[in-house]
């Protein structure tokens, strides 16, 4: 998994998808299922490989794969089995990882970071200012999940246990980047970050002419399909969930009730449209679902297009679905606005138009003040690794905000600039930060934190609580030792964090690992959002994204979904309107700095 990033995706949960209708390319008949190959897409137009999907009689549209098939032809590992006591359990070197009690349909899992990380996943070996140490680990459990509460049926031959095709692709894809897509005619290999194909990202856009090609709202879905979707959803929502604060569904209720009882007992008309055989209203179901699931930032759908207006006129003018989408649609309008407030604040006050992803160095002499502002954390490992090969001009293009590629080579300029400058006083400025690499943020905290580093998180899965430990190379030597923690001591400016409700997920993260160091936050309370985003797919193709199971923690494991508390309030509210001036202005920010040394 791309542990090394926070990814975050701020798009409207108010999406659709499209998605082609169910067929297959041929078949035979096999005992009590039949036999259908399939193709399988890496590249636009070129059929990678086929492979064999199995339709059981009684879901006779729910597509079906053997356990070992499925990682032999999609992660090129060969999987071992065996049966004991009930279950078969499928491993690979000494550690079991999944097993499968078939007869009463109990499923046991583990993290599946081993199964799960695909052979062509481009392990990123340059050379960076991040180097691990060491890690740490709690002891893993198994998660029991009882699938009949999903009515999923297994079936097993010969220590192969045959499941549905969705299932393991939302157990074991997506959370790396990329997923195993099956849209009912083709099977697509979908790489959303470029990690499996050379740097070139091929999510369901690159495949987007066939992927959707033969979907129409005016085809009837499979019912058994349609259930079986159902089901999926539940399944995943229910198991392979973070720790979130923000669902407008109510988090408590999630967890408490899952997701199908929350729907029986406060939406029913949405499992009904879910369940539907008419797209359309299916379609209907899916809207609503996921902005009920909208969780802040990290989880919504995918869409091919905007949803049809139509939809939204329908469905708000029904009393219980009119507050859920006023909700979201309220929510990304005050997110526009928030944002185009902050950045014109920021043009004011520093004199000069600051644009989305370019970083922008700003000191003032008379309060001794300089802000370092960046909207993302990215990092470009390609650069680094040329610039530790010998390349030395390659330091200046990390280093340039106005072509911004890296946030700890911008920033680590800028605080030698700050201390040119004569700076006392310095203000991390995330306030239109919306997070990103999770290594650039762990590079940045580590120059104010003594060239050390630690990244905690959860897993959901194998409650385990899970700590890296880092050293940076703040020096630039190509070593990590005591010359860089004490190359970081001349960083010793009164430093502040700013904030706003545009703080998300690794801008949320870094205020709060600073707020555990002893610094001061300040500006308006950061928006949360603490898991990495897994990408994934509903049983009949439709693509969205979801908070996953790695969940970022402070490091005592608490959750900062919710954000990081403020120690000064910067937001002035007159007459029902917003002012951040505050937020950029050099003398408030020295006045309050100066105070907390008295």
């Amino acid at each position: 998994m791309r542990m090394k990033k926070c990814f975050v995706f701020l798009g409207l949960a108010l999406s659709f998808l499209s998605l082609v209708s169910c067929s297959s390319n041929s078949s035979e008949s096999k005992d009590n299922y039949n036999l259908k190959s399939v193709n399988v897409y890496r590249e636009k137009s070129k059929i990678d490989k086929t492979i064999p999907i199995r339709y059981y009689e009684e879901t006779p549209n729910v597509p079906y794969i053997g356990i070992k098939e499925y990682f032999k032809e999609f992660y090129n590992t060969n999987l071992k089995s065996f049966s004991y006591n009930g279950f078969v359990t499928f491993f690979k070197g000494e550690n079991d990882y999944i097993k499968i009690d078939v007869n009463n349909s109990i499923l046991g899992i583990k993290s599946n970071f081993e199964l799960g990380h695909h052979p062509d996943f481009k392990e990123n070996t340059d050379k960076t200012f991040l180097h691990l140490d060491s890690e740490k680990s709690t002891k893993k459990q198994y998660k029991m999940i009882d699938l009949n509460r999903y009515e999923m049926r297994t079936y097993a031959k010969h220590n192969e246990v045959y499941v549905p095709f969705g299932l393991l692709n939302n157990l074991y894809g997506g959370i790396e980047g990329y997923n195993i897509a099956y849209n009912g005619k083709d099977i697509y290999v979908l790489d959303h970050y470029g990690e499996l194909s050379n740097g070139e990202a091929r999510g369901e856009q690159y495949f987007a002419d066939t992927y959707y090609s033969e979907y129409s709202t005016e085809k009837d879905r499979y019912q058994d399909l349609a259930r079986y979707t159902y089901n999926q959803l539940c399944f995943t929502f229910d198991n392979l969930r973070g720790y979130t604060t923000q669902l407008l569904f109510g988090d408590n209720n999630l967890v408490s009730l899952g997701l199908d009882s929350l729907l029986e007992t406060y939406y029913p008309g949405i499992k009904q449209y879910l369940l539907s055989t008419k797209k359309s209203d299916y379609e209907k179901g899916l809207l609503l679902l996921f902005a009920g699931l909208s969780d802040g930032g990290h989880t919504g759908l995918i869409s091919k297009e905007p949803p049809s207006l139509k939809y939204l006129d329908e469905l708000k003018q029904k009393p219980e679905y009119k507050t859920l989408i006023d909700t979201v649609l309220a929510f990304d309008q005050e997110t526009v606005s928030r944002h185009n407030l902050l950045y014109d604040a920021k043009a004011v006050a520093f004199n000069d138009y600051y644009a989305k992803d370019i970083a922008r160095y700003k000191y003032n002499n008379e309060y001794k003040t300089a802000y370092i502002s960046f909207d993302s954390f990215i990092i470009d490992t390609k650069l680094w690794d040329q610039y530790y090969k010998g390349d030395k001009t390659k330091l200046q293009e990390l280093e340039n905000g106005n072509d911004f590629k890296d946030t700890y080579a911008f920033v680590r300029k800028s605080l030698y600039q700050a201390k040119a400058d004569g700076a006392q006083n310095v203000v991390i400025d995330l306030s239109t930060n919306g997070g990103g690499s999770n290594n650039a943020m762990l590079g940045v905290f580590s120059l104010l934190n003594g060239a050390k580093a630690v990244d905690n998180h959860n897993n959901t899965i194998d409650n385990t609580r899970n700590s890296k430990y880092y050293t940076v190379d703040i020096n630039l030597d190509g070593k990590y030792d005591d010359a860089d923690v004490e190359e970081a001591k001349k960083f010793n400016f009164n430093i502040v964090a700013l904030t706003s409700r545009s703080s998300f997920s690794c801008g949320n993260l870094l205020p709060s690992l600073m707020k555990e160091r002893g610094y001061k936050i300040v500006g308006e309370k950061s928006r949360g959002g603490s898991c990495a985003v897994a990408k994934e797919e509903t049983a009949d193709g439709f693509i969205y994204n979801r908070s996953s199971y790695f969940c970022l923690c402070d490091s005592q494991g608490r959750n900062i979904d919710s954000g990081v508390d403020l120690d000064l309030n910067l937001v002035e509210v007159t007459n029902g309107t917003k002012n951040v001036s505050k937020f950029y202005d050099y003398k408030t920010i020295a006045q309050y700095l100066n105070s907390l040394k008295k």
